[in-house]
């Protein structure tokens, strides 16, 4: 298993490997490699590219001198195979750094690798936002702990501090989450009422049957018993039904007073 570089410590102790890293797809046919060179001045660096992880088997090996980077050419198959590779960089004193460093990539045809753009700026890991989320995370500690020799710390290293308060950085950052929230909770408020709008809409047609033969009936009764006259309280009722109304009047001998449903009167 590769051990990929860890760039964060300010302590140099091996060429920082820039590209290709963690298995980026490059033309094999044309591979540029590119480096961070030690601080020290005077080291040489000897590039090392091989088959598999332990360098047991090396495909390219070439002595630089004091250079950060060189192009390799058709020195690998494009058939989708991983390399690794590495740069043993020789101080002054003779000592060798490097050798556990080592990054890797995949060999492929020109148009794999125009598929398979490069990561950010090989120069910045993870291009600028690294960078200012590193300084956004210093100065909320500043802040948090009040240290004043913080900021003299950075004036006495030629470091101007440019006022951009971390407070700021998270006003900011809280807004815009706050408005995607709205955002996001108003689409599906909208999303729920077209859906319910929707379902009702599906019920109210699939009644409309019913609805409509509850009108008609309503609507032949009604007509039955229509108003025939306002000022008498006169109204029709099927003749069936007036017939048992007149039966049952007569049945009663009550004398001429009848139920109001005819309202017969006297000499009619």
């Amino acid at each position: 298993m590769v051990q990929h570089q860890d760039t964060s410590s300010q302590r140099v102790s091996a060429p920082v490997l820039r590209w290709p890293r963690e298995e980026a797809v490059v033309h094999g046919a044309a591979v540029h490699f590119v480096w961070d060179p030690l601080p020290e001045a005077g080291a040489s660096y000897t590039l090392q590219v091989a088959a598999d992880p332990d360098f047991a088997n090396l495909v390219v090996e070439q002595e630089l001198g004091e250079a950060r980077e060189v192009l390799v050419r058709d020195a690998f198959p494009t058939d989708g195979r991983t390399f690794y590779w590495r740069v043993l960089a020789t101080d002054a004193q003779g000592n060798t750094h490097g050798a556990d460093t080592v990054e890797s990539f995949i060999s492929g045809s020109e148009a794999e690798a125009a598929a398979h753009p490069p990561l950010p700026d090989v120069e910045e890991e993870l291009g600028p936002v690294a960078e200012l989320v590193k300084a956004a995370a210093i100065e909320v500690a500043a802040d948090v702990t009040d240290a004043e020799a913080f900021y003299e710390a950075e004036a006495e290293m030629g470091v101007e501090h440019e006022g951009i308060e971390a407070k700021q950085i998270m006003g900011v950052a809280l807004a815009t989450i706050a408005v995607l929230i709205v955002i996001i909770i108003t689409l599906f408020q909208v999303t729920d009422r077209a859906a319910r709008a929707a379902y009702v809409e599906a019920v109210n047609r699939a009644q409309y049957p019913e609805l409509r033969e509850v009108e008609a009936e309503a609507a032949r009764l009604l007509g039955q018993y229509e108003v025939v006259r306002d000022e008498q309280t006169t109204y029709r009722i099927p003749i069936d039904r007036a017939i048992d109304v007149v039966v049952n009047e007569a049945r009663q001998e009550t004398g001429r007073t009848y139920s109001s449903e005819l309202q017969l009167r006297a000499g009619n």
